[in-house]
């Protein structure tokens, strides 16, 4: 990795100064030069651009699945993405619900009261995600 001086880190990726008002882009594991010899706005721009060290692409059979439910946007995907890097979830979409009132429903229908089932909403393992624009949620095989 250059031996120049880190200006920014965007979407976990290291932008390092060069010379003469030029800049590099780093990866944020291997430190990897993704970008060099570039401004500083269009190493900002490749940074916003490139999602893959901020976001797990959405595998086929979940877009396939989600389809179904809802019309699957840039932004919903990558929100999808980024939720299943946070939580370092590999697996698939397995289930999709309306609302809260749908997910009810169905954990009630198994056992569990809907005190215990907020409980596995809000449990801090990521396996349940609010969709943007209250579009529903989703549960991730875990």
């Amino acid at each position: 990795m250059s031996k120049g001086k880190t200006v920014k880190e965007l979407n976990r990726m290291i932008i390092r100064t060069q010379d003469n008002n030029r800049y590099n882009v780093y990866a944020p594991r291997d430190k990897e030069l993704l970008q060099g010899n570039v401004t500083l706005s269009e190493a900002e721009e490749f940074c916003q651009k490139t999602t893959r060290y901020i976001a797990y692409p959405l595998s086929k059979r979940s877009r396939d699945y989600l389809s179904q439910y809802i019309t699957l946007t840039d932004q919903i995907v990558l929100a999808v993405g980024k939720h299943a890097m946070r939580y370092v979830l590999h697996g698939d979409i397995c289930a999709y619900y309306t609302n809260l009132e749908d997910f009810f429903s169905d954990w009630t229908s198994i056992g569990y009261t809907r005190t215990e089932a907020r409980a596995l909403l809000h449990g801090g393992k990521g396996e349940f995600f609010k969709l943007p624009d209250n579009l529903g949620y989703i549960r991730f095989a875990v």
